[in-house]
């Protein structure tokens, strides 16, 4: 006889990926054959006075997925063709990175990876690429790209890598890794969106679901830097990467400093582009979650998934936006300020929609040290389901350029499900230019053959040092840039003097940040400008870059430091507050290599700065600048908690709503120091604040918080204090008082939080709240307290909290209770009971018993819960289980892949449930009831797990992964 599976959970909506089937809502592919790239433009609709033009499509130009520019104005592509799945055969540039010296290019020998980067020109200037130029090919899920240092810099993970062009033939002559530990676990997440910053790191974004360890080649894998979502950048160690010709030939033409890297920002999705304002402020396109983002050095921000590296900030500061577009995937934004447009558009946000097929145009407002986010329109509408915005920059030219992936398929998942599908033979680059004129319908259909707006050739690095500097003042922002960078890379004799001289001129703001901007990358240890612009500059933007270039470099505190933190312009006190904050972590954790400790060190107390910094106060509504005061003093008040405490007790009354926030941190980062004795500073802060009970109110909210972590108590006798917090006047200030003392095992405040807990005229909420505090204190009383609950007549909620109770307080008396709850026919009570038992032998074995007696049923019974009894150490436990509960087959690595893509869809895609009701009653009713509905061959499906997403997927896909006894065919 051989038993057949019998499908005891149909498929609740099929396979949508399967073989012959469309995926519809999110994912949907376009409904017609893509259009040329004529008809394309002819499609788009853009505001009145622009015109779309298309620089290059294919076959010039497939599958691009990230651009740059070199100094000539040509065109670098990155072609990729590897992705989704990456290549299987091996990379001549992959592999483990032993060292970050340069080596010589490998010589091709049989099959090696498609990826590959492009130079596309237009060599008679008409506005359309005529050449095309490979410069490298065998890259392997090429995700990045930046000219710079004589070569381009590329991200393929897991490195980043530098390829050189000694002699400027556009073939590289040799490559080294720069960094390395950029993971690959989701890759459309990989790293990407390069640009060099205003302070000269290079910067770049990188997806939450890839988690990357980044490091020097050669160094541990401990030793890197955790980066899974936000902006992370990096810089040489020692000045501007090139080496200067006297240096180069001492050393020899592969030598190269090692680069160092940092997280600028944590969090947000899968950010897929960023740019910076005028003012330097950095901001990212992301997907999922709210669409963008104004990032702050140091910031933490909300996230898709996953915690935050720093546990410290107890807060993760929102996005900039209320709106939202259609659907949830975004790539490539830029602050436009190429001074091409009309005026009314610098300094807006241009923002890619791939499921929108558009650009959209927002408006950025200042609103304290961050911003907020507006539509103002859809600038552009390709009117195309095959127009993918994957990049939007700024050109040579001053107008926007468009980098189009050009696919049937709008999202990583369609090429997950099959990549073969994934289109391989197109491409197409887009200009939207200023013309100021109607557009004539005629031009909707014909490309312009003279492009005026095509600039002049150039080539930048050909200038005089004066003219680059002169270009420091054009108005286009990608000449400003690239004469920025090539300031800074030939470092001419006398570009450090002509630059402090700029930055102390009556030139306009924009041109000094420029050139204070380009003085501090060529030497990072040059303070003449940032004290200068410090002290006698009225700007909020420049002495706000004084103060941040302050913190970027290795110098020792000065006075004028302190005056800036009293500023009146907020943006200035949170360079400060970012200042402090890098120069401390730094001290306190970093190997990098600084002068001797200052007051902003392992001091023994606050300075005149942070108590400066707290006076000047915060507007209420800004969330950035207090995070960023609170970042700066965490660090020295865990290591030097009495004196900060004493003077924040002193100042917190008069600094209010300030110190409301860091007396509640502040408390939450005593008790996660994990020292009894902190805990005695706390409640003697608390004493100090005790006569203000909103001040009170929020640190005693912070100590609870900290309790969550597992109770810590003080060393010394604090009945008297819990006391008298208890009959405070203020009900917030009772209440956390009451759970403190609970906690901390008070036996009057459990007696009386038992009797609460009994009482039916309270709130559940209230009720399920006190359980949670009760269930620290681990004491006799609180288990007898807590027997009541575990009856059928207590409400579901309540009831499934006692059992998570039970379980974690241990004791077998708890165990006929719990199985008379595992009996209940409410599906959530059963199932938590059941969960509860079988955290422990003796618990598990009385479950099992209990169902070969049938007084607990083994129907629907959790497949978690399944599974931990089929893999159990005790061989008795794992024998009784199939006796009494039947066969159990773990998932295939294809089924658990298949899972975890359905839980994605699930969790971001659009639901269609008329289609849905319809699958399930064709597919799922013909054998199982449901709502009084369906046939009666197998499981009523009421009851079976529903609410809990998991489950329902592992049912539903992996249905033979549980056969539950009677539930098996027999063929004869």
């Amino acid at each position: 006889m051989r038993p057949l599976v019998f499908l005891s959970c149909c498929l609740l909506t099929t396979d949508l990926l399967a073989a012959g089937k469309e995926i519809e809502g999110e994912r949907a592919a376009a409904k017609t054959n893509c259009p040329t790239p004529e008809e394309a433009r002819a499609k788009m609709t853009v505001p009145e006075g622009y015109e779309v033009r298309c620089f290059a499509h294919e076959p010039m130009v497939q599958n691009p997925v990230a651009m740059t520019w070199d100094h000539r104005g040509r065109l670098w592509v990155v072609e990729a063709y590897e992705y989704p799945e990456g290549s299987k055969h091996p990379a001549p540039f992959g592999g483990e990175a032993k060292d970050d010296q340069y080596h010589p290019m490998p010589g091709r020998s049989g099959q090696i990876p498609r990826d590959r980067v492009v130079i596309l020109e237009d060599t008679d200037n008409n506005g359309e690429a005529d050449k095309r130029t490979v410069f490298v090919e065998g890259l392997n899920l090429a995700s990045g790209i930046l000219c710079g240092d004589n070569g381009i810099y590329i991200g393929q993970q897991p490195h980043l890598l530098h390829f050189r062009d000694d002699n400027g033939d556009d073939k590289p002559d040799a490559w080294r890794v720069v960094l390395t530990g950029f993971g690959r676990e989701d890759t459309h997440e990989l790293l990407n969106s390069f640009c060099w910053g205003p302070d000269g790191w290079l910067y770049m974004t990188h997806g939450v679901f890839t988690n990357s360890k980044v490091r020097r080649p050669g160094q541990p894998e401990s030793e890197g830097f955790k980066f899974d979502a936000g902006i992370g950048r990096a810089r040489p160690l020692t000045g501007a990467f090139l080496p200067r010709d006297g240096e180069r030939a001492k050393n020899g033409p592969d030598t190269a400093p090692p680069w160092e890297f940092e997280v600028f920002a944590d969090g947000t999705s899968n950010p897929w582009g960023c740019d910076y304002d005028a003012a330097g402020n950095f901001f990212v396109s992301a997907c999922v979650i709210d669409h963008f983002f104004h990032m702050a050095p140091g910031g933490i921000y909300v996230r898709q998934g996953g915690a935050p590296e720093n546990p410290y900030a107890y807060e993760q500061l929102p996005s900039i936006v209320k709106h939202k577009h259609f659907r949830a995937a975004y790539a490539g934004v830029q602050i436009y300020q190429g001074g091409r447009y009309p005026a009314d558009t610098h300094g807006h946000a241009f923002i890619g929609n791939i499921h929108d097929n558009a650009i959209h145009e927002e408006i950025l407002t200042p609103v304290g040290t961050t911003f907020k986010c507006e539509p103002r329109r859809d600038f552009l509408r390709a009117n195309d389901g095959w127009f993918r915005p994957v990049s939007t920059q700024t050109g040579p030219d001053g107008f926007l350029w468009i980098m189009d992936w050009c696919d049937k398929y709008p999202c990583y998942q369609n090429a997950k499900a099959n990549p073969e599908g994934v289109d391989r033979e197109r491409g197409r680059i887009w200009r939207v230019v200023h013309t100021g004129a109607r557009t004539p319908s005629s031009a909707k259909t014909n490309a312009s053959k003279a492009d005026k707006s095509v600039r002049a050739p150039l080539d930048l690095k050909k200038l005089s040092t004066a003219d680059l500097v002169k270009t420091l003042e054009h108005p286009n922002n990608w000449m400003r840039r690239m004469a920025r960078r090539m300031l800074v890379e030939q470092h001419a004799e006398g570009t450090r003097e002509t630059l402090l001289e700029i930055s102390k001129s009556d030139a306009p703001v924009s041109v000094r940040l420029e050139a204070i901007w380009t003085l501090s990358t060529i030497n990072s240890q040059d303070y003449r400008a940032i004290e200068w612009l410090a002290k006698n500059d009225p700007s909020p933007v420049l002495k706000a870059w004084a103060a941040r270039l302050f913190g970027e470099g290795g110098h020792v505190g000065h006075g004028w430091l302190d005056e800036l933190a009293a500023n009146p312009d907020p943006s200035v006190r949170l360079a400060v507050s970012i200042a402090v904050r890098q120069k401390r972590e730094v001290h306190l954790t970093s190997d990098r290599a600084r002068p001797s400790l200052d007051s902003m060190g392992r001091s023994n107390g606050p300075t005149i700065l942070e108590t400066k910094l707290l006076k000047a106060g915060v507007d209420p509504d800004d969330k950035v600048l207090p995070l960023a005061i609170w970042m700066a003093i965490e660090p020295v008040l865990a290591d030097r908690a009495k004196p900060w405490l004493d003077w924040l007790a002193d100042i917190a009354t008069t600094t209010q709503p300030l110190s409301r926030v860091l007396s509640h941190k502040a408390m939450r980062r005593l008790c996660d120091t994990r020292k009894a004795e902190n805990l005695d500073l706390a409640v003697e802060f608390c004493d100090k604040i005790a006569e203000h009970d909103i001040l009170l109110a929020h640190a005693l909210d912070g100590l609870v918080k900290g309790q969550e972590g597992g109770v810590i108590k003080p060393v010394k006798e604090v009945s008297a204090s819990l006391a008298k917090w208890r009959t405070s006047s203020n009900a917030e200030v009772r209440k956390h008082a009451q759970t403190l003392a609970v906690m901390w095992g008070d036996a009057a405040a459990v007696k009386e939080m038992i009797a609460v807990l009994h009482d039916g005229s309270k709130p559940e909420k209230e009720r399920i709240t006190v359980l949670q505090s009760l269930q620290k204190v681990r004491t006799d009383a609180v288990k007898a307290g807590l027997m009541p609950l575990l009856t059928p007549q207590t409400s579901t909620a309540l009831a499934v909290a006692a059992s998570r109770a039970a379980a974690d307080l241990g004791g077998d008396d708890f165990i006929a209770p719990l199985l008379q709850q595992s009996a209940s026919k409410d599906f959530n009570m059963r199932n938590s009971a059941i969960e509860a038992l079988s955290n422990r032998d003796t618990w598990t074995k009385a479950l099992l018993n209990a169902i070969s007696e049938q007084k607990v049923s083994a129907s629907g019974f959790p497949a978690p819960v399944r599974r931990a009894l089929a893999t159990h150490k005790d061989k008795a436990i794992r024998d009784l289980a199939y006796k009494v509960l039947g066969a159990w087959q773990d998932s295939s690595d294809d089924v658990k892949s298949l899972i975890a893509q359905k839980k994605q869809a699930c969790l971001t895609g659009e639901p269609d449930l008329a289609n849905g009701k319809l699958l399930f009653t064709a597919t799922c009713m013909v054998c199982h009831e449901f709502h009084g509905g369906g046939q009666k061959v197998g499981p009523d499906l009421i009851g079976s797990g529903r609410s809990n997403l998991d489950a329902l997927l592992a049912n539903v896909i992996d249905p033979n992964q549980i056969i539950g006894n009677g539930y098996e065919n027999i063929s004869v």
